[in-house]
Parts: C-alpha cells; structure tokens; sequence
C-alpha cells in the first residue's frame, strides 16, 4: 500500500475546507429552520477550488480523497483509511 506524504498545500486545503463547514455550520446555527444544504452551498466552492484534484477522474485524484459528495467529503470524520482503495 502506497501513502503519501500531506504536503502544506494539501493541509493548507484540508484547513480551508474545516473551516468552510465551520462557518457554514455556524452560520446554519442562526437560522436552525434552515439546515445546511451540501450540494447547493458547499459543492459550488469545492467545484470553484478543490475538485480538480479531488474530483471524478480517480487517475488524477489527489491522497485519494473525493469531495464530490457529502459523504466523500466527511468521510474522514468516520475514521476512512485514506491508503484503502474504493
């Protein structure tokens, strides 16, 4: 099994990203009725800057992590091993 090494851009993404949930979560809290939709607010910034690495193309994915759904994206939250294959 291959690992790779997180490099600082890559934790510099993952960082954006925790703190893009955060914020949207927070801001979610203010309105309860509200909750946060993935697809319509958080995809659209993922698409804009993370899923050309992270995206469809399993060839070209980076530390084999997907964000395409809500699921790939907070998968890591489950304890996913980023070295197993899908």
């Amino acid at each position: 099994m291959c690992r790779r090494q997180f490099t600082s851009q890559h934790l510099t993404s993952v960082a954006t990203f925790a703190a893009l949930v955060v914020v949207t979560t927070a801001s979610g809290m203010q309105s309860a009725s509200q909750p946060v939709n993935f697809t319509r607010q958080i995809r659209p910034i993922l698409s804009q800057h993370c899923l050309i690495c992270h995206g469809t193309d399993k060839a070209a994915r980076q530390a084999e992590l997907s964000l395409l759904t809500f699921e790939d994206a907070t998968d890591l939250r489950r304890g996913h091993d980023l070295g197993r294959d899908r």
